[in-house]
């Protein structure tokens, strides 16, 4: 054989050895973490429920601002309280005032970075974070709450 195809040869096989190796360390780290990682998910989403249901909406994002704001949060770990809060807490149509629609993504990420930078709270976290609220204003949960409230569904 010419040296070329030998070269070739041990680089597709140095490939294929490290896409498996890679793949068998990742199905390991999802087997040994992800059971704990999918229950401490369960745990904070339970605890925004039970909070949310003693709270308002903007109560909610108050109190998960809070938390951003002091440095004390991981916006993952926010995320998921405040969806289980915003499911249980009552409305309050202040929270959605001035909320671009979530498809307005432009109008969206504008609103975001402006409604962080009035309250103080840089960095990504927070525009995530905002994002999350407006995709909560244009929800089928929020317009059931919406609907009730009116005497409807």
């Amino acid at each position: 054989m010419q040296r070329i195809t030998k070269v070739l040869i041990g680089v597709v096989a140095f490939g294929v050895l490290l896409g498996t190796l890679t793949a068998a360390g990742v199905l390991w780290l999802f087997r040994s973490v992800g059971p704990a990682l999918r229950d401490s998910a369960k745990t904070v989403h339970s605890q925004g429920t039970r909070d949310g249901a003693g709270l308002n909406d903007s109560a909610c994002v108050a109190a998960s601002l809070d938390r951003l704001r002091a440095g004390t949060a991981n916006v993952f770990r926010e995320n998921l309280w405040l969806t289980g809060c915003l499911e249980t807490s009552r409305l309050d149509d202040d929270l959605c005032r001035a909320v671009p629609p979530a498809s307005a993504t432009l109008q969206v990420s504008l609103w975001a970075a402006g409604r962080c930078n009035a309250l103080g709270i840089g960095g990504h976290e927070c525009g995530t974070f905002m994002q999350r609220v407006a995709e909560y204003c244009s929800s089928p949960e929020r317009q059931k709450k919406e609907a009730r409230r009116g005497g409807g569904v």
